[in-house]
């Protein structure tokens, strides 16, 4: 993903803004045409994972993962400003009208290392953030009656001004670095089932999105979809897509 300046033009940066209805983007390549609402969590606990490679160089606040019906009421994944070259901080926040939950964790700049936010209704209520082998959690737990986004879409690498930890939360940037192995479930998963799947998903009912971005490269009719891979048809565009960079290896 390219980045750029909001400021300038968000609309420069590619991205992916995912429509949450069955078949609803790309009808014609679905196999499942239902058009319902897929990834809100509702009473369900959640699990955003990917790989991720940020560039050894200074970032301003991007956001890298979002689902949001309004200021208050949203799940974002983004990335804080920072000077480093070498280590950034990834930052996980649930905010559902007054009650919120965050957790921030260091990341290390310049190589792929894997990435998943998760929360879990049923268990001890907090957010975590895995990176690598190394799991941190919010303080607190915070219990949240029902997490609907009335079907908004879930944008990569692009996203809004949302409230996280009661803080008015910006994006400067589009996302710039690298994503691989998307993947969204409706189930907490910890870290050893994650560093067992993290090159390849297993089969799972609650894996509901499945980015591999392993499609073929080039100059070619559809090179901006992306295809979902978790059964549920929703396959998507890399808006603003360009193919000397959108499918290099990172």
């Amino acid at each position: 993903f390219s980045g750029t300046q909001t400021g300038e033009a968000t609309a420069n940066g590619n991205y992916i803004d995912v429509v949450d209805r069955a078949g609803a983007r790309i009808n014609s390549l679905s196999r499942n045409r239902t058009g319902k609402a897929i990834l809100d969590p509702n009473l369900s606990p959640f699990t955003i994972e990917f790989w991720c490679k940020i560039p050894a160089q200074q970032n301003n606040n991007q956001i890298i993962c979002q689902k949001k019906s309004s200021l208050s009421n949203n799940f974002t994944l983004a990335l804080s400003a920072s000077n480093s070259t070498t280590s950034g901080s990834i930052m996980f926040g649930i905010t559902s009208g007054s009650n919120y939950s965050f957790v921030s964790a260091s990341i290390e700049k310049g190589s792929f290392v894997h990435i998943a936010g998760v929360y879990d209704p049923k268990g001890d209520q907090k957010t975590k953030l895995i990176i690598g082998d190394k799991v941190t959690s919010s303080s607190l737990s915070t219990v949240f009656e029902n997490l609907r986004y009335s079907g908004a879409n879930l944008t990569i690498a692009n996203g809004e001004q949302a409230r996280i930890n009661n803080i008015v939360f910006d994006q400067y940037q589009t996302f710039s670095g690298s994503i691989d192995e998307f993947r969204f479930y409706h189930s907490a998963r910890n870290k050893n089932i994650i560093q067992k799947e993290n090159k390849k998903a297993a089969h799972d009912d609650n894996l509901k999105l499945y980015f591999k971005f392993n499609e073929i490269s080039g100059s070619h009719v559809g090179n901006d979809i992306v295809f979902d891979s978790s059964g549920n048809s929703l396959h998507s565009y890399v808006e603003n897509h360009n193919p000397s960079i959108s499918r290099v290896t990172g």
